[in-house]
């Protein structure tokens, strides 16, 4: 097992996320990826993150405004396929959303303009 790091600083949701996603895909099962980033939302979004991938966040920590985050790679995280968790709770999924660039929860990216997403809130 080899453990990576991850340089997210100054990066703003959902970049952070979708980095650490890509990481991941690359990654042997089991191995842990060490994830800095300094956007105190990436506290909340790794783990809702975690809870929705079935990776497992062995530990968070945050010192001088800048936030480590260690994630062990699951096996279901495979290039081939995706299973979402059924559990993944609405609100991470309402968060991603909301920040117009990823819906994360089943696996697959999508990439959406805010505008867009307003303006569909908009009508109703």
């Amino acid at each position: 097992m080899a453990d990576q790091l991850l340089d997210a600083k100054g990066l703003n949701c959902p970049l952070p996320i979708l980095r650490t996603k890509k990481a991941l895909k690359d990654m042997a099962i089991g191995d842990v990826l060490t994830v800095q980033a300094t956007d105190p939302g990436a506290v909340k979004d790794f783990e809702a993150f975690c809870r929705t991938t079935g990776n497992e966040l062995v530990d968070s920590s945050n010192a001088n405004g800048e936030y480590h985050f260690r994630i062990r790679r699951k096996q279901w995280m495979k290039k081939s396929g995706h299973e979402p968790d059924a559990a993944a709770p609405r609100a991470a999924v309402n968060h991603w959303h909301a920040c117009g660039a990823a819906w994360i929860a089943t696996g697959h990216e999508r990439t959406e303009r805010r505008s867009h997403v307003l303006r569909g809130l908009a009508r109703g």
